[in-house]
């Protein structure tokens, strides 16, 4: 989030998405109203994650996060056992 300190809003919305403990920490600071406590960055994160949208995406991706680990896995070990 640093090296994109310039302009942060693509970039750093993209890599919340790639981490999902950062997702969730985001979600929980949306649900306290402490976004204010992140300053620039707070506001863009209460921007999209406050909207409809931005409520559907993340559940989307936390859901994936579930689902594709366990698919794989389901594969590799379904493979394994023939």
């Amino acid at each position: 989030m640093f090296a994109f300190s310039d302009y942060p809003e693509k970039p750093v919305l993209i890599a919340s998405f790639l981490n999902p403990v950062d997702l969730g920490r985001i979600a929980m600071l949306m649900q306290l109203d402490a976004a204010a406590l992140m300053g620039y960055t707070g506001a863009m994160f209460q921007q999209f994650f406050g909207s409809a949208l931005g409520h559907f995406v993340s559940l989307v991706v936390m859901s994936l996060w579930v689902v594709l680990p366990i698919y794989f896995a389901n594969r590799v070990f379904n493979r394994n056992d023939i």
